[in-house]
Formats: structure tokens, C-alpha cells, sequence
């Protein structure tokens, strides 16, 4: 899966997984025709590392922000990966 649209090939996704699963312990649980789900034993530590863990998923996946209100921004993310055990990807 992968390699349309805004969606990286899959030798991106296996480098970007490969980097979360070290640092987040962060694995693919579901995949679909356009979409991932990783499953994430270590969540971001502070609000300075969600941030950043923010900003990459917003370069792994621009609808992540992009389409999911106009009030939600990377900040709101941030918030969100703080605390969830759950990380969801699509792509249009």
C-alpha cells in the first residue's frame, strides 16, 4: 500500500515504522486500501516530544491535520498522542 496520491511508497512507510517502533514501540496493527493503524506501547514523554512526534505525522500524513477540522492543528495533535495508544492514518 502506498505510493499515491500523498501517500509515501513502501519503502518510506517501512523506514518511518521502523523509527517509531525503536522509539515508541510502535507497530502496523491495521492496514487497509488507504489507511494504517500502529498500535503504541510508549507514548510521547512531554508536550515538547508530542510536538515533534506531531510534526511527523503530519509529514508522514498531511490529512492527519489537514482534514480533520478547521480548528485542528498540530498542537491538538500533540495533545492527542500524549495519551493515545492508537495512531490512525489515511490518505484520500
Amino acid at each position: 500500500m502506498g505510493g499515491f496520491n500523498d501517500c509515501p511508497n513502501p519503502e518510506t512507510q517501512a523506514a518511518i515504522f521502523k523509527y517509531w517502533y525503536e522509539k515508541y514501540n510502535a507497530y502496523p496493527a491495521v492496514v487497509g486500501y488507504d489507511t494504517w493503524e500502529l498500535w503504541v506501547e510508549k507514548q510521547p514523554q512531554t508536550e515538547e516530544e508530542a510536538r515533534e512526534l506531531a510534526i511527523e505525522h503530519y509529514y508522514f500524513c498531511f490529512d492527519r491535520v489537514d482534514q480533520s477540522g478547521e480548528d485542528y492543528d498540530h498542537g491538538k495533535l500533540a495533545g492527542t498522542l500524549l495519551k493515545s495508544d492508537v495512531w490512525y492514518f489515511w490518505w484520500d
